[in-house]
């Protein structure tokens, strides 16, 4: 789940503000935007579960692609 910035240790805060300045940042906030857009309209159709399908559809893509990509092996990101 996400939480609120003032939620998060002062540890956690530093680690977020230094990822916010790699390029891998940029390319999640370029893909946050298209995708975002996207599943707003597929949320706005009539099919309750539509939203949910994008988070799932994206999620698999993105595994997969990070499964057959060597720098996405070699450059792990550390999540919590």
């Amino acid at each position: 789940g996400s939480r609120s910035i003032g939620a998060m240790s002062l540890e956690d805060r530093f680690e977020l503000m230094r990822f916010s300045e790699t390029p891998a940042a940029a390319k999640l906030n370029q893909v946050n935007q298209a995708v975002g857009e996207l599943s707003v309209r597929w949320a706005n159709t009539s099919d309750p579960v539509a939203e949910n399908e994008v988070k799932t559809a994206v999620t698999e893509l993105i595994r997969r692609r990070a499964a057959s990509d060597p720098a996405a092996k070699s450059n792990p990101t550390k999540s919590k």
